[in-house]
Formats: C-alpha cells, structure tokens, sequence
C-alpha cells in the first residue's frame, strides 16, 4: 500500500472513531406538560447509519429488584421519527422493544409514559422502584422506568434535560448541570448510570450534610399529607451515617450520596413499602411512622442501603457491572450483595453502640427462624442466586434472612482463623482494594480471592458445603467460639437432688415435705417424707451457708456421678446413695451469653460486638 493509500485509511478509520465518540443520547422531559396522567419523552438520536436495523429497549430487570418489571409495558404510542417529523417504519417486537427498520434517517423517539403507582398494586412492581406523577405537586422519576436505550449502545453518554415549575425541585445525586429555574439538566456517562439515578421532584424540603473528609449528604422529603419533613429525619440519619462513618475506619466511601424519601400516609400498593439502593443514592416509599418507631425503620433501612456503596458499589461481579437490562444473567453471589449488606446494617449498629448486644442476637435468631421455617433452607444459595427472578423467585426475600447469617458466620470464621486479626469488614476493604469500583471480578474467582486475602483456606469448604451444598450453617459452634449460645431447638441435661419438695423445720433443718414429684434420681434415692437432710456430698447442710451448698453440688452434678445424701429418718441417720438420673429440657430458640466462658472466648466476643459487648 502506497503512502497516500495509507493515509487515506487512517484517515477514514480516525473519522469512524471520532463519529463514534460523539454519539450520545439527549432526552427531554416536560413535567409541566402532563396529558391522560402521561409525560411525554423525547429523544434525540443522532446518526445511526452503519445499522439496517436498530432495537430500543426499556428495561425489563433493574439492579435491585431481583424481579422482572418489564417497564415496556407502561410506553405508549412509541414512535420513530425523521428530521422532519416525519414516522418511519418500526414496530414492537416484544413487551419491552421496539425495532426501527430505517435507522439512517432515524432523528428522533417519541413516546408517552404512564406511572406504574397508578396501576393496580403499583402495577407488580415494588414501589420504590416504580413511578409517579402528581401534576404540579410530585413526580417520582426512576429514570429506568422512562428511558430507554439502544440494543449495543449502552455504554454511550447520556444528557437528560427536564423542563419543571420553577417551585419544584429536582433532588437527585446527579447534579443539575442548568442554570435556571425551571430547567434542569442532568449528565452520566452511561444508561447504566441514568438508570440509577432516582430523582424526586416536589417543592423543596432538603437539608445538606456534610461529614468526614468531604462527603455530601442530601436529604430530600416528600409527605402526602405534610407529616414529615426532612429536618426531622437529619438527627437519626446523621446518627446513622456517622456510626458507619466509624464503622469504616473514620471515612465514607463516597463524595456524595442522596437520600430521597416519599412518605405515602394513605398507605397504598398492596401494603408494600421499603427502599432500592443505587450506588450514590436510596429511594424510600414508607408509611408516614412517627416517634421511635420512625427511628427503629429508618436507622435500620438506610444503614442497609447506604452499605451497598460497599457491596455492589465497589465490588461486584461481571453480571452486575455490565448488567444486562433486557436478558439479565444473575450473578451466583446474592448473599454478597444482599446477604452481607443486612448483616452489616445490624452489626454495624452493635459494634458502634447503637444497640444492645442481647437486641442484635435476638434479630439473627429471628432471622435463623425465619430462614428455618419460611423458606427451603437446604436450597443452596448459589442456585437461589442464579434463579432468583425465575424458578426460586419465592425464595429470593430469604437473603435478607439466611443471607445474612451466611455474612454472620463469615464474620466469625475469619475472627477464627485468624485469632481475630481480620473479620468481615477487614476482608471486604481487601478485595475492594483488589478489585474496586471498575474492575469486576468473575463468579469462580471470588472463593479464591477470599482465600488469598485472608488466608484463611476453610473458605474453599466453607463454600461447597454451606453456599454449594447447602448443609445447615455451623452458627451454634461458631457463636460458642465468642461464648454464645445459640440454637433453634436445644436438648438440656438437668441434674436435682431428685425433685422432691423441702423447708425448714424449727431447727431450721431441711426436711422432705413432699415426695409426690420424685424424679428418676428421687426414686433411686428412695427418699422418705419427713426425711432431714445433714449433709450433701459430704458437706454439711446445717450451717447458714446451706443454699450456696446446694447449689454448688447440684451445679458439679453430670452423667454417671453419685449422689450422696445424709438424712435422719426416725431418729436415726442413714445414707442415701444413687446414680443420678439427667432430665432433659427441649428449648427452642435460644440465644444468650454462656455463664462460664474463657478469657479468650471474652477477647473474641468483645472484638465481635464491640460497644455492644454483652458485659
């Protein structure tokens, strides 16, 4: 090839590039424009004409849901459309696509979208990810539920231009990028990033925050009937952050971060309520709580949002960082990213002090229960991962439950095998180090990356028999390393004197008053009603120390000792002697402090709990 040949070449390939470079999407939204209770969504396409054919998607999964929502069927009238407004030929080719068969002359898409809280039940689609529009007064904007992209164009930049009232305000993580007062424009890098950018638009009511080094919180509240506002939130939230700020070593993980609130005092779509987490922001759909019970919700829902900047945030696998809208392949490591996020908003909250040891141990027992006689608690969890949104979809609320008792015994294995040098939270900065925010690891690397952080090579077994294999989580032996009790059924051994009935006569001597309720140990015994007791195991039950006598030899009792028993029946003193026989106690959902622990069994716990140690 000669040199002008050559250059030619370059030159047509340097041109390719930069028409590439400079395709981006440009979507505009009128809210003042409100029409059948539709918003009408423009968008201006540039050229697209190395394509025969282009496909345009609305999502039918978003991160978060775990369920499908196939937000296409809220478009209506979707329309292709040239430089001159004029229609081109395309047609839907499936609940959630439409295919445009002359993109070269494709300038614009034009549609009209309904809110999904309008539907019956929000539609099936859980309320904080779905969408509203109140005329002049609230519009919930999750972007994913009016904007679309094209199939092979995800990764393009977006501008979203919303024209509102100017007493409106538009809260959001992204920044509104215009000026004036009745435009808002807001840019990502991506649809992924559109997608996960809520925003709320209603009169007002924010407070700002700023904590750490630099991070910029923004509170935002809408109220149905005005019985919130954001200034009653800012003092829980602000708790809240700064107990995780410590939790994190003293720095939040973000520059900023939003959290949206929509408080429905009538109460609607089935019941349903919570929040969906993204990565810089929450969206919460809650009844109007008041007073401690507002407190209890909000602390522990939003410690549970705000920890998914850790996890999916900055460490992910390759399903979620280049999520698939249309056709979403599931990662098989729901339990990282719901499971230890749950864990970790109740742990955190020991650890700082915010609750009680016994309050954190009674919610993991509640959980075990829940997992135990809710869901299939032998189903492995790397099958309920991979089939969340289809076969197991019924089981998925089980990561909240069995989830995060998976994050619990991580936490306390590592603790284990590293005489507490590192636990969950020490394992978790080290594989974000390792991989962070752009750099998603695969499904099959993660076991050997935990292994490798922490060195700790149980991990390998730990995962094929409790995360493959779905053998029942070994919590009762690893809460007994930190001098825990805990079971959902527990058989007991108990030792007496025989279950026979005494008191004092006026020498202040015990005596049998009643042998109606001997047990196995009494009958051997062969106590008699009116027997004195003188002396148990060779100590003397005559003195004023005979209760701290009874209660040390009967504690020393176990399997296969002999009991030993001096009374004085009808004058005369005789020894009573039998195996003792144990009485088995069935008690069910156990959790407490175990009486008698080792030095090392405190330091562990201690380094577990925190502030919220159980002494």
């Amino acid at each position: 090839m000669n040199r002008v040949g050559l250059w030619l070449m370059l030159l047509f390939l340097s041109v390719q590039v930069r028409g590439q470079e400079t395709f981006s999407y440009h979507y505009e939204l009128d809210l003042n424009k409100v029409k059948n209770d539709r918003l009408t969504v423009r968008l201006k396409v540039p050229s697209l004409k190395e394509k025969e054919e282009v496909t345009f998607h609305l999502p039918a999964v978003v991160p978060g849901t775990y369920a499908y929502g196939n937000y296409g069927r809220f478009v209506v009238g979707l329309r292709f459309l040239d430089e001159k407004g004029k229609s081109l030929k395309g047609h839907k080719v499936g609940e959630n696509s439409w295919k445009c068969t002359q993109p070269s002359r494709l300038r614009e898409v034009v549609y009209q979208v309904n809110d999904t809280w309008d539907f019956k039940d929000g539609g099936g689609i859980f309320p904080p990810a779905g969408s509203n529009i109140t005329q002049g007064e609230n519009y919930v904007i999750n972007p994913f539920a009016f904007f679309g992209y094209f199939e092979g164009y995800e990764e393009y930049p977006y501008q979203l231009s919303v024209r509102h009232d100017s007493e409106l305000y538009g809260a959001s993580a992204l920044k509104d990028q215009d000026e004036r007062d009745e435009w808002d424009l807001f840019q990502t890098e991506n649809y992924g990033q559109l997608a996960d950018s809520p925003i709320l638009y209603a009169k007002a009511d924010t407070v700002q925050l700023m904590l750490g080094e630099g991070t910029e919180i923004e509170i935002a509240v809408y109220s149905t009937n005005g019985e919130l506002k954001a200034t009653m939130l800012q003092p829980i939230l602000e708790k809240v952050l700064r107990a995780q700020q410590d939790y994190l070593g003293g720095q939040l993980p973000v520059e900023r971060y939003a959290f949206l609130f929509y408080f429905n005092g009538d109460f609607t779509m089935g019941g349903l309520s919570g929040a969906l987490e993204h990565n810089y922001s929450s969206f919460y759909f809650l009844p109007e709580y008041k007073g401690l019970l507002m407190e209890e919700v909000l602390t522990d829902i939003a410690a549970h949002e705000f920890f998914h900047i850790l996890t999916p945030l900055k460490l992910h696998a390759k399903e979620i960082r280049y999520f698939n809208f249309h056709q979403p392949e599931m990662s098989r490591h729901l339990w990282l990213y719901e499971g230890v996020t749950e864990y970790l908003a109740h742990h955190m909250q020991v650890h700082q002090g915010l609750i009680e040891g016994e309050d954190f141990l009674q919610r993991m027992m509640r959980k075990a229960i829940a997992a135990h006689n809710t869901y299939n608690d032998s189903l492995p969890f790397t099958v309920l991962s991979k089939e969340c949104l289809t076969t197991y979809k019924d089981q998925y609320p089980n990561v909240y439950e069995k989830g995060a008792l998976i994050g619990m015994a991580i936490d306390l294995t590592l603790l284990k095998y590293t005489q507490g040098e590192m636990g969950l939270r020490e394992l978790l900065f080290a594989l974000i180090n390792r991989y962070g925010e752009h750099h998603p690891f695969t499904d099959e690397e993660l076991i050997s990356a935990m292994i490798e952080e922490s060195g700790v090579t149980y991990f390998q077994e730990f995962y094929e028999r409790y995360l493959e294999g779905g053998e029942p989580l070994p919590l009762t032996a690893l809460l007994e390393e930190v001098g825990v009790r805990f079971a959902l059924e527990l058989k007991e051994a108990d030792y007496t004197l025989g279950n026979v009935e005494v008191d004092l006569n006026e020498k202040r001597q015990l005596y049998v008053t009643d042998i109606e309720q001997m047990d196995s140990t009494g009958i051997r015994m062969g106590y008699q009603k009116g027997d004195i007791l003188l002396e148990l195991q060779g100590r003397s039950l005559e003195g004023e120390d005979f209760l701290q006598v009874l209660d040390e030899e009967v504690s020393r009792l176990k399997e296969g000792d002999q009991l030993s028993v001096l009374v004085l029946r009808g004058g005369e003193k005789k020894q009573l002697k039998a195996e003792v026989c144990p009485i088995y106690r069935h008690r069910v959902h156990v959790v407490e402090g175990m009486e008698e622990v080792s030095d090392e069994q405190k330091r562990m716990r201690q380094r577990w709990l925190g502030a919220g140690d159980l002494e």
